[in-house]
C-alpha cells in the first residue's frame, strides 16, 4: 500500500511540542490509545475501541462530530471523561505534544480518529512523536475504508492483483495514480475530480471506467459510474442528479481505476441490507422500541431515539402503597402487568420496600404484552398467562385470562397497575369476566421535555432520512416537541390509524405497515427502500 501525507511544516518545531520536554514527564505516564473508527461509523468501531473508549480518562479528537456519532449510536464512554478538541492543522509533534499534556492528570487517554489510524487517519508520525517522547502509545487497527467499501458494495476484489492507495491528505497529483493496470483509491469526496484530473495527467485512458464507492446515505446510491474524461471534468456546479446525491466533501470514498470484479450475484448490493446508510429517528411513547431499533440496525439503518413521553410519579402515592400492602397482605389473587413501563414501576416500588420477589408468593401473574413477560421473567416471576400479542386495548389478555368461578375461588380481587389511564380497556375486560379490579396509577405520563436544539434543526432540515411513528399519540408529541420533519423525511406509520394521524398534521406518508407490531413496520421500510433503489 502506498500512501502520501503532508511533511510537518518548519524545521524549528521542537520535537515532542509546546512546553513539554521528556524530563517533565512523571514517572509513570498512564497510556495513549489509537481507536479507529471505520468509516465515521460507530457501527464499525471494534469491541476493543469500545471498550477503551469505556474507560477513557481523556478523550482526544480533531472533529467532535465523532463524538455526537457515538452518542446518537448510544456507544457508552466514561461518565466523567474529559474531551480534548485538538487542531488538525497544527503538526504532528504538537497534537503529540498536547496529549502528553493530557496524560500529566489522567492516566488513560484515547485518541479517537475516523478510520484506521495509520493507514488512512494518517496519524503514524504522532504515535512517533509520542514514542519518542518515551509515551505508551498503542495503536487498535480500524475497520478500513479499503476493504470496509469493497465488502459493502458487493466487490471480490482478493484474487486479483490491485494497487492500493491512500490519499490522506493534499490534493491527488499524478505521482499517486500508476499509469495503468487496477488500482483502488482511498480520499474524500470533494478530491475526485482532482483525482481523475491526475490519471489523465499520469497517462491513463480517458475511455476507462471508473467506480466511485460510498458508503452514502439514503437518498444516495452506493456505486457510480464515470468515464475517467467525464468524471475529470465534472464541475461542483454541474446540478445532474448525481452531483444532487454525491456524498459530502468530506466523507472517505473509495474509487476503482481500471480492470474490477462488477458485484457477485449473492453481494447484490440491494440486500441484505437495504437500509445501509438511512438514518432514522424513532420517536419513543411508553413503550421499549428495542425491538424496532434492532430490526432497523439488522436491515443496516442508524437508529436514533427520541423520547416524547417522560413519567412521573403519581400525585396521590397512597393508593400504590395500599396495593404493595395489600399484595403483602395476601389480599390480591391476581397481578395484572397492562404495560412494561408499570411492570418496571411496580417492581421498583417493591425493592424499596425491602422486598423481593417473594412478595409475589401466592399470587398469580399476567402478563399484556411479551416484555412485560421478559420483565417479570428477569426477576424470575414467571406469568402464568401472557398476551403474545401487542394488541391495544387488552383484548388479546381478555382471551387467555380466566373466567372467575365463584364456587371453586373465594378470592375475586385482581391488582391492576397502570400507567395513566393506559390500562380501563383491559380492566373492562376482566370486569366483564367476573372479577373485581383494582386500577392503581402507579406513575402519569406527561410530555418530555423538548430535543436539543440541534436534534431539532435535524429534524426540521432533513438529516433524518426517515421516521418512524408507532401510535397516533408518537406523532401529536414529536411534532409538539420538535415541529415537522423534512418533507424530504420518508415518513413510517405502524398502522392505518397512526397514518391518519400523520395526515392529519399534514405529513405525507410513504411507508404503512402490512403486518402490526414493530416487525412489519421496519420490513414495510426495509420493502420501500429496496424499491426506492431499485428505480
Amino acid at each position: 500500500m502506498s500512501q502520501r501525507r503532508a511533511s510537518s511544516p518548519g524545521s524549528t518545531m521542537p520535537p515532542i511540542g509546546p512546553d513539554l520536554h521528556p524530563d517533565a514527564r512523571t514517572s509513570d505516564p498512564g497510556t495513549i490509545t489509537y481507536v479507529g473508527m471505520g468509516l465515521s461509523d460507530p457501527a464499525l468501531l471494534t469491541l476493543a475501541g469500545a471498550r477503551v473508549l469505556a474507560l477513557a480518562d481523556v478523550v482526544a479528537v480533531t472533529n467532535t462530530g465523532l463524538l455526537d456519532a457515538l452518542r446518537e449510536a448510544h456507544v457508552a464512554l466514561a461518565p466523567d471523561a474529559r474531551v480534548l478538541t485538538l487542531d488538525p492543522e497544527s503538526p504532528p509533534p504538537w497534537r503529540a505534544g498536547a496529549l502528553l499534556q493530557a496524560m500529566g492528570t489522567a492516566r488513560r487517554v484515547v485518541r479517537l480518529c475516523s478510520g484506521d489510524p495509520l493507514t488512512e487517519a494518517g496519524l503514524a508520525p504522532e504515535v512517533a512523536a509520542c514514542h519518542r517522547a518515551g509515551a505508551d502509545a498503542r495503536v487498535l487497527p480500524a475497520v478500513a475504508a479499503t476493504t470496509a467499501l469493497t465488502a459493502l458494495a458487493g466487490l471480490d476484489v482478493m484474487p486479483h492483483s490491485l494497487r492500493h492507495i491512500t490519499v490522506a491528505d493534499g490534493p491527488p497529483v499524478p505521482s499517486d495514480v500508476p499509469p495503468s493496470g487496477a488500482a483502488m483509491v482511498s480520499l474524500l469526496a470533494g478530491a475526485v475530480p482532482q483525482l481523475a484530473q491526475a490519471a489523465l495527467a499520469a497517462g491513463r485512458d480517458g475511455g476507462e471506467s471508473v467506480l466511485v464507492m460510498s458508503a452514502g446515505r439514503a437518498s444516495a446510491p452506493l456505486t457510480w459510474t464515470f468515464a475517467l474524461r467525464d468524471l475529470a471534468r465534472w464541475d461542483d456546479t454541474d446540478a445532474t442528479p448525481e452531483r444532487r446525491s454525491w456524498p459530502t466533501p468530506g466523507t472517505r470514498v473509495l474509487v476503482g481505476l481500471g480492470e474490477f470484479v462488477p458485484p457477485a450475484p449473492s453481494f447484490e448490493r440491494t440486500t441484505p441490507q437495504p437500509l445501509r446508510g438511512w438514518q432514522v429517528l424513532v420517536p419513543r411513547t411508553r413503550e421499549s422500541c428495542g425491538s424496532l431499533v434492532w430490526r432497523l440496525t439488522h436491515y443496516g439503518a442508524r437508529p436514533t431515539t427520541l423520547d416524547t413521553l417522560s413519567l412521573e410519579p403519581p400525585r396521590d402515592p397512597q393508593p400504590m402503597n395500599r396495593a404493595i400492602r395489600g399484595l403483602v397482605d395476601g389480599r390480591y389473587r391476581w397481578v395484572v402487568f397492562a404495560s412494561s413501563a408499570a411492570t418496571r414501576l411496580v417492581l421498583d416500588t417493591v425493592a424499596t420496600y425491602g422486598l423481593d420477589a417473594r412478595a409475589f408468593s401466592g399470587v398469580h401473574l399476567a402478563a399484556a404484552s411479551p416484555l412485560a413477560h421478559r420483565i417479570l421473567a428477569e426477576h424470575g416471576l414467571i406469568p402464568e398467562v401472557t398476551s403474545l400479542q401487542h394488541a391495544r386495548g387488552g383484548g388479546a389478555l381478555d382471551d387467555a385470562f380466566p373466567e372467575y368461578d365463584g364456587q371453586t375461588d373465594p378470592m375475586d380481587r385482581v391488582l391492576l397497575p397502570s400507567v395513566g389511564h393506559t390500562a380501563h380497556a383491559v380492566a373492562e375486560g376482566l370486569r366483564a369476566l367476573g372479577w373485581r379490579v383494582d386500577e392503581v396509577v402507579v406513575a402519569r405520563t406527561v410530555r418530555a421535555a423538548p430535543p436539543p436544539v440541534e436534534t431539532r434543526a435535524a429534524i426540521k432540515a432533513g438529516h433524518f432520512d426517515a421516521v418512524m411513528f408507532t401510535s397516533p399519540a408518537a406523532v401529536r408529541n414529536l411534532l409538539g416537541l420538535a415541529g415537522k420533519p423534512s418533507p424530504r423525511t420518508v415518513v413510517a406509520a405502524i398502522g392505518e390509524a397512526t397514518a391518519a394521524e400523520c395526515r392529519e398534521h399534514g405529513l405525507a406518508v410513504a411507508v404503512v405497515a402490512d403486518q402490526p407490531g414493530y416487525r412489519g413496520l421496519a420490513d414495510a421500510l426495509a420493502s420501500y427502500a429496496l424499491e426506492h433503489r431499485r428505480r
